[in-house]
């Protein structure tokens, strides 16, 4: 490969200039309204997910034009209010447990989400025993909640046994081995295919729902529904 000579660096050096002038007064009105406005980033990113949405919407409008097609799109308020919410404390718990380990042993442990998934199966696994299983799936308009507490209680034992047994014969001995972050990061992705297939190995692959009692189950709730048919 050729080198980049002294002409070529300093017109890339000048286009970069050139560049961050440009960009310069957009950084620092938004450094103002970051300043005065609260919550100006979360409205920032609200406004920015809108526009990026209805610029998808307008190309999928004349990528069906030019098929001469139509199409017809649905937004479920209420299932967006509930994937929102059920996704979004799923992260949030993920993101908060990762940031806390990453701080104690300084590596990302990568099988961190698989805790969480060997927490979650020990509960799916306790609702399947006799003597919790006709507590679980008896509709008696009484509700018993004394399976969800076994489940969240053994879950959340289970599950850091399982991370305490992985850092004693995984991450303990590469530790006294002085590995780098990098090695430990590594390991930890094998951790978490090892963990993962045997939940698979298990449980199968496909969707698995827990059930502390029938009576806790979601009545339909109608809400409004937003129709949009894109021609």
């Amino acid at each position: 490969m050729s080198k980049i000579t002294r002409e070529e660096k300093t017109i890339i050096g000048q286009m970069q200039e050139k560049t961050q002038a440009l960009f310069a007064p957009i950084k620092k009105i938004n450094k103002r309204l970051a300043e005065k406005i609260p919550f100006y980033r979360f409205f920032r990113t609200i406004i920015i997910t809108t526009i990026l949405g209805i610029l998808s919407l307008v190309w999928i409008h004349f990528q069906l034009l030019a098929r001469d097609k139509k199409a017809t799109v649905y937004f479920d308020i209420g299932s967006i209010i509930y994937n929102t919410f059920l996704w979004g404390t799923l992260f949030l718990a993920l993101g908060i447990g990762l940031t806390y380990t990453y701080k104690l042993i300084g590596f990302p442990n990568f099988a961190h989400g698989e805790y969480l998934i060997v927490g979650a199966y020990t509960v799916i696994f306790l609702q399947t025993l006799d003597f919790i299983r006709p507590t679980a799936r008896t509709i008696d308009k009484q509700i018993n909640y004394s399976v969800l507490v076994i489940g969240m209680i053994s879950g959340f034992i289970i599950g850091a046994l399982v991370a305490i047994v992985t850092d004693f014969l995984v991450f303990k001995p590469l530790r006294k081995k002085n590995a780098t972050p990098q090695t430990l990061m590594i390991a930890s992705l094998g951790v978490a295919f090892f963990i993962r297939g045997l939940v698979i190995l298990r449980f199968g692959s496909k969707a698995k729902r827990f059930y502390p009692d029938y009576d806790l189950s979601l009545k339909n709730i109608d809400l409004v529904t937003i129709r949009v048919q894109l021609t």
